[in-house]
């Protein structure tokens, strides 16, 4: 039976320096040989190797999640990261029992521990976590811009230029490389030589799009990181004078 000071010092070594530092090493080498792995080459000649140490790397993520939930108990699927790690773990194990080739890309996905350990990581996925409904609200309002002009652009130059705006799909996909200045030209000056005037019809769509609602989400996410930011100074300002 583990005692109070067992547990506690089973915490402190497991969020110490030298264990972070090892997990860290540990999940870029197997990052790294999932990677390798993926070359024909040396999956051939060095794959039964390199899938072994993969599957050591695998163990000790497992040993590691196992004496963390005994350091924590009821507190461990109280911290996000806790529930990703073992969702992740549990689905490799599953993966290497079962020898479903599919599933064992999720693997890779153990390189988001990385965030786990970096305080300025962490800083940014909670800036992205603050700034998600302006996101999502940001997203709704350039979906709808890209319908409206889809549909004018499939009404006005579809029968000019139906490999470009024959139909909504393809409206859309070609306004999306207008929007990112992909062949601007190409795509434009066919319909120009027909309609001089569609150049307004692109500039304004360039202009709520390129220039206004993509530098909106900039800022909306800018913000975010920087009220993230704020946040981590006040908590650290309240640490300090209660000590």
């Amino acid at each position: 039976m583990h005692t109070p000071s067992t547990l506690s010092s089973l915490e402190k070594f497991l969020h110490g320096k030298v264990m972070h530092g090892v997990i860290i090493g540990l999940v870029l080498l197997n990052g790294l040989l999932l990677g390798l792995l993926t070359d024909s080459e040396i999956a051939a000649s060095h794959g039964i190797l390199l899938q072994n140490i993969d599957n050591g790397i695998i163990t000790v993520f497992v040993i590691e999640l196992l004496i963390r939930f005994a350091a924590t108990k009821e507190r461990f699927f109280k911290r996000g990261w806790n529930i990703f790690d073992t969702i992740i773990i549990g689905t490799s194990v599953g993966a290497l029992w079962l020898n479903f080739q599919s599933l064992e890309i999720i693997r890779v996905m153990l390189l988001f521990r990385i965030v786990e350990f970096s305080p300025d990581m962490r800083r940014v996925i909670d800036a992205i976590k603050r700034a998600a409904l302006g996101i999502v609200n940001t997203g709704l309002l350039l979906a709808i811009i890209f319908y409206i002009f889809s549909v004018s652009a499939t009404y006005l130059y579809g029968k000019t230029a139906p490999d470009t705006f024959g139909n909504i799909g393809t409206s859309l996909f070609t306004l999306f490389r207008l929007m990112t200045f992909d062949n601007l030209g190409d795509i434009m000056n066919p319909i120009m030589k027909v309609y001089p005037y569609s150049g307004l019809f692109f500039l304004v769509f360039l202009a709520l799009t390129a220039f206004s609602v993509l530098n909106l989400l900039i800022g909306v996410v800018v913000q975010a990181m920087q009220d993230a930011t704020d946040a981590v100074e006040k908590a650290e300002e309240k640490k300090k004078e209660t000590k």
